[in-house]
């Protein structure tokens, strides 16, 4: 209460880094976390590529 009183919205004081570690393991696995990426991702829906017989 006394940081943060009735407030709705609590930032954390380690937002910054916690941030930082979660984007840094979201590009090393390759998961989508920013919305314009996922948006782009989704409206994609499904590419069709026929795999080659013959490589």
């Amino acid at each position: 209460m006394k940081q943060y009183k009735n407030n709705y919205h609590c930032t954390s004081p380690k937002a910054r880094k916690l941030w930082q570690i979660f984007s840094e393991e979201c590009e090393r696995n390759r998961i989508l976390y920013k919305m314009p990426d996922i948006i782009h991702a989704y409206k994609k829906k499904y590419q069709i590529t026929q795999l080659s017989l013959f490589d």
